[in-house]
């Protein structure tokens, strides 16, 4: 694009301000800007009442929105340590969970394994009287019976609780899954617009770089004009001499 002419610089003295406040500078967390941003700052600060209104109007404009994007930012990386607290509570919770009921089935089985050798002594002990007391044989088959279903029942409860907690196994799995799933889709999500924001912080720091250029033009185009309007003033001066002294000449 070529340069401004005068006439369109002189414009701008038009411009009324749009930003209140804007005619103080800007407070920075210099903590959180560039070295390039301070050294700027540092340049700009002490001549800020001679800007030009539009020049402290964009940089207010630019400040605060600057300044809303690191809040907004510094809310997402909140969100994002809350999730991850979350994901490792629930994967602890899974954990201590699965760890209780092993217990339960180590415990179960060791009830098993104390009625069957229960079982085998008192059919120990059966086989003994069986062989010294014929008389009996009829009472202590019965009671061999009695045993017998006793353990089919132990077994049978062995098995219905090995399958109770093969399926609630498999539903916390599921639904730790699902919900890791769940947060990993909303960390990528909050991911995704820490990069608009981050992108929308570097177009501003550029948009810095180019209004402390165009600052820099602005006023050496001000001192610029303000000798062109003294030169004109001084041929105007000389112009005004110079009909005076065609009027003496005519008069005389």
């Amino acid at each position: 694009m070529g340069k401004k002419p005068i006439s369109k610089i002189k414009e701008l003295k038009k411009y009324e301000r749009k930003i209140d406040g804007s005619e103080i500078p800007p407070i920075y967390d210099l903590e959180k800007m560039g070295a390039i941003h301070q050294e700027i700052d540092a340049a700009i600060r002490p001549f800020w009442e001679n800007l030009h209104p539009v020049v402290q109007d964009f940089i207010t404009t630019w400040n605060d929105s600057w300044n809303s994007l690191l809040h907004e930012k510094g809310e997402h990386d909140s969100q994002l340590r809350q999730k991850a607290n979350l994901v490792a509570n629930l994967k602890s919770n899974f954990e201590n969970k699965i760890r209780e009921i092993n217990s339960e089935i180590s415990t179960l089985k060791t009830d098993i394994q104390a009625k069957e050798t229960e079982v085998a002594q008192k059919e120990h002990l059966i086989q003994d009287l069986e062989s010294t007391d014929k008389d009996h044989k009829l009472g202590i088959s019965q009671l061999r019976e009695n045993l017998e279903s006793r353990l089919k029942t132990l077994n049978e409860q062995l098995s219905d609780r090995q399958k109770k907690y093969e399926e609630t196994q498999m539903q916390v799995g599921q639904s730790f899954q699902n919900k890791v799933l769940e947060l990993d889709s909303e960390i990528m999500s909050l991911n995704e617009q820490l990069s608009e924001k981050d992108a929308k912080i570097k177009e501003l720091e550029d948009q810095v770089k180019t209004i402390s250029k165009e600052t820099q033009k602005s006023k050496f185009y001000e001192e610029k004009s303000a000798k062109l309007e003294k030169q004109l003033e001084k041929i105007q001066g000389m112009l005004k001499i110079d009909d005076e002294e065609d009027v003496i000449d005519e008069n005389g």
